[in-house]
């Protein structure tokens, strides 16, 4: 669990997902995301808090290829220390696109808390579920349309991690699953995603592409206001 190069793994870009328009929320917050995240429905926030965690400054913590992390912007454009990274997105198709990716702790953390000497993944659990975890994708870059114009696009792409109690169920939009909560409240939809990303619910698209006559929220599940949203 402790692969930190595999943000890109997980970006998606929804340009041939044809599923309905909701326009009935703002984008929210980081500061909103980070709140939400906090509630965990009473779990402590990490298994091992009550010790001493190492800090990215301290020089101890290690990536995977046993390089010292270290504050700023590493040569792949991560900056651990502030949880967010820039760079290209040469996806197939995508070539000359760049994108931002920000998350907070609960995805991955800037401390070492269980003495691997490796960033914390997922508040030290064996899976998302439950941590509130959330990660933010923007995307920028231009494609050229049947009229040979250049169409500049945007979009921003949230997911969160489903609460514990999270179930899986047909009959969401254009025939995808959506995770449900305990309630029958939906969360997002369930892109059927591998390994430790099988948790996430993509939750919101925001998409500006002229081209296509799109401006703002695409896609969105407006959820109940619960503590893993």
């Amino acid at each position: 669990m402790k692969n930190l190069k595999y943000f890109s793994a997980f970006i998606v870009i929804l340009s041939v997902l044809v599923i309905s328009c909701d326009h009935s929320e703002d984008m929210d917050s980081d500061m909103a995301l980070e709140k939400e995240a906090s509630l965990k429905s009473g779990k402590p926030a990490l298994k091992n808090a009550n010790q001493d965690c190492a800090t990215i400054p301290d020089g101890t913590i290690t990536d995977e290829d046993g390089n010292v992390i270290t504050t700023g912007f590493n040569a792949d454009g991560y900056n651990y220390q502030a949880r967010i990274h820039r760079g290209p997105y040469d996806f197939p198709g995508y070539e000359g696109w760049f994108v931002e990716e920000t998350w907070n702790d609960a995805f991955l953390s800037n401390k070492d808390c269980d003495g691997d000497n490796q960033l914390d993944v997922a508040l030290g659990q064996e899976n998302h579920r439950g941590t509130g975890a959330w990660l933010k994708n923007k995307f920028t870059g231009s494609h050229e349309d049947s009229n040979g114009n250049i169409c500049e696009v945007m979009q921003v792409i949230k997911y969160v991690a489903v609460p514990e109690n999270a179930t899986s169920v047909p009959g969401g939009p254009n025939g995808e699953y959506v995770f449900i909560d305990e309630d029958g409240n939906e969360i997002g939809l369930d892109l059927k995603f591998e390994d430790i990303y099988k948790d996430f619910a993509l939750i919101q698209l925001i998409w500006q592409d002229p081209c296509r006559e799109l401006s703002g929220i695409y896609f969105n599940f407006p959820p109940p206001r619960l503590g893993n949203r």
